[in-house]
């Protein structure tokens, strides 16, 4: 192996003093590029915390210097623990939101709004509200989602009394028709 093909580490630049911000360049892909290697541990609970106050994952990583969103698909692919932790961040995420719902309604209306104005202030709300009720019902449907009853009262069935039932009600209309000659 020559010296060209041994991965040296270089560091990124580093906007402030946050090491969640920082990675390192010292792995190279199948084209011989270097790729970034990220401080994942300090990543993860920044992002983990933001989705539980309710942001979405591409908002919570829109930050200098953080992985690209299919990065952090990888990786969470690669480490079923980080997935767990992950998928309950969501599920806070969905119980902000539907508790988010009654600040949304019992806000008062901005003052001097009138006519399209008013109208577009009422809209937007209404859109916020439909927009975190159905976040949260496709999140945490046992908890959100909409309830359809679909008990029965009636579960025993008689085979025999459905087939006699059955034969009747073809034999009824079997008596009305002429047979063709």
């Amino acid at each position: 192996m020559t010296i060209e093909h041994i991965p040296t580490p270089v560091q990124l630049p580093v906007q402030s003093g946050d090491s969640a911000k920082r990675a390192v360049l010292d792995q190279r892909d199948d084209w011989g590029y270097f790729q970034p290697v990220y401080d994942w541990p300090s990543i993860w609970p920044v992002v983990l915390r933001e989705i539980g106050n309710g942001s979405s994952l591409i908002s919570a990583i829109k930050k200098e210097g953080y992985p690209t969103y299919d990065a952090f698909q990888r990786h969470l692919r690669a480490h079923p623990e980080t997935k767990r932790l992950y998928e309950e961040a969501i599920e806070a995420r969905a119980d902000y939101l539907a508790e988010s719902l009654i600040d949304i309604s019992e806000e008062p209306i901005p003052e001097g709004l009138d006519g399209p104005y008013l109208s577009a202030w009422i809209n937007q709300m209404k859109i916020r509200i439909e927009t975190r009720k159905w976040t949260a019902a496709k999140l945490r449907p046992k908890s959100w989602g909409e309830k359809m009853d679909v008990s029965v009262t009636h579960t025993q069935i008689s085979i025999t009394t459905a087939l006699r039932e059955a034969e009747s009600r073809l034999l009824d209309n079997v008596s009305d028709i002429t047979p063709n000659e």
